[in-house]
């Protein structure tokens, strides 16, 4: 996205903003920077964890760094900041300021270069209700300058937020998670792609990371996109 969004009328410092909303994540695989909860926190996931074969029922975020004392105490931190009435104002400031001031570039398809602004939401937990998702939507409203991923298991959230005249912005991709390995399962939302697990049929788009790239997005942008995208059992 070219256009740029003025930053929030908030009297708090980005110090503030940053440590009201729990802080981010920065996972090694993702390009920019990510927001988390726990993964203990997933509802449908949560299920589906007990479920053989389910795409969750070897879930990476409950293991490696996840279990660290200090990442636990960080989703915690986030999860109750998602109640605080300034969150969204705080996290639009973080991120426009991010965005602002990295050195890191992104190229685009005609070969121009911006800053990098590829934004993922959840790379551990999911969303928690309706309130979750409007909040995350506002944001991207407000930072139409970033390119925001959502992979959500939560299909009915989304599809009640869509029902009640909620509108998903052009720079908020969101991509449902099919259930099981091997499956694909069309959501039928408009304006909402999936993502599969060792899946390949011709609709889908392989994901290079794992196989070519060391686990890494670098300069592939296809979840931050209307693509299916289909990933292997990591």
């Amino acid at each position: 996205m070219s256009s740029a969004a003025s930053e929030p009328q908030t009297t708090l410092t980005y110090g503030e903003a940053l440590k009201l909303i729990g802080g981010l994540s920065g996972p090694s695989k993702m390009p920019w920077w990510s927001w988390s909860i726990s993964a203990h926190d997933c509802q449908t996931g949560g299920k589906l964890r007990e479920l053989e074969g389910s795409v969750c029922s070897k879930c990476y975020a409950l293991k490696g760094n996840y279990v660290f004392s200090n990442v636990k105490d960080a989703h915690a931190r986030r999860r109750a900041a998602l109640d605080h009435p300034l969150f969204i104002d705080a996290f639009v400031l973080v991120l426009t300021q991010l965005n602002q001031k990295t050195r890191a570039r992104r190229k685009l398809a005609d070969g121009s270069e911006i800053a990098e602004n590829r934004f993922r939401w959840h790379d551990a937990g999911d969303l928690q209700d309706v309130s979750h998702l409007s909040k995350i939507v506002e944001i991207a409203r407000q930072t139409p300058q970033i390119e925001h991923y959502l992979p959500t298991k939560e299909k009915a959230y989304v599809k009640r937020f869509i029902a009640a005249g909620g509108v998903i912005p052009p720079n908020l991709h969101i991509k449902i998670s099919s259930p099981m390995i091997g499956d694909a399962v069309d959501p039928k939302i408009p304006g909402v792609s999936y993502t599969t697990v060792s899946y390949d049929g011709p609709e889908v788009f392989q994901c290079p990371a794992l196989k070519y790239q060391g686990n890494k997005c670098l300069d592939c942008a296809v979840c931050w996109s209307s693509v299916n995208v289909n990933y292997p059992v990591h």
